[in-house]
């Protein structure tokens, strides 16, 4: 969106007579507000959205909520996203997520108009046949990765659990490896109540 209206706004100045000739007069009864933000869009519905969809939630939301999921009857949330992709050898992009919990008239916000923060893991690892179930999840190289409706990935660098703020490997150490069977991040329908403007 930024890269298409810089374009609109030069080709708009450099033909600016032909374009204020031309111009038409927005209606306003046709004009409608944007949907407040509410703690419910917070809420990741791995069976629905993609993996591209989970990580436009997480930026367009950043700096008012924190994405949120539940592993094993308990809240998580998660922060510091990006997109994970096969490919022929692991990289992980270097690029640090923003980790300020609220905005303010300092924030830089270039990261959000910037390229998706990204992994590349192995085609042949065998995590990519592991993880086969929207929600399911396992932890590689210090990144909790997640599975999408798309079948495609997430991960996730920090997840939130019980007001305390740990690694990918530390939740795999207290949490993951003491559960048996498949490991997932579920949806939970309406539990606002429990969701909070970060404040933290």
């Amino acid at each position: 969106m930024a890269e298409a209206g810089g374009q609109v706004l030069k080709e708009v100045l450099l033909d600016l007579k032909h374009s204020l000739d031309t111009e038409e007069p927005q209606q306003n009864e046709e004009a409608t507000f944007a949907p407040k933000l509410t703690p419910e869009l917070s809420q990741v519905n791995w069976e629905v959205l993609t993996a591209l969809e989970v990580y436009n939630l997480f930026r367009g939301l950043a700096g008012f909520f924190k994405l949120c999921t539940y592993y094993d009857g308990k809240r998580i949330d998660l922060d510091e996203i990006g997109l994970v992709f096969p490919g022929q050898a692991d990289h992980i992009d270097d690029q640090e997520c923003n980790r300020r919990e609220t905005i303010t008239e300092n924030t830089d916000f270039s990261r959000f108009y910037s390229l998706p923060v990204t992994a590349t893991i192995s085609s042949s690892h065998k995590l990519w046949s592991e993880l086969s179930i929207p929600g399911q999840l396992s932890v590689y190289k210090n990144l909790v990765v997640v599975c999408c409706a798309d079948m495609q990935c997430i991960f996730v660098r920090r997840v939130k659990l019980r007001s305390k703020w740990m690694t990918a490997n530390d939740f795999q150490n207290g949490y993951i490896s003491k559960s048996k069977g498949l490991h997932m991040f579920v949806f939970h329908k309406d539990d606002s109540s429990k969701t909070d403007v970060i404040n933290t």
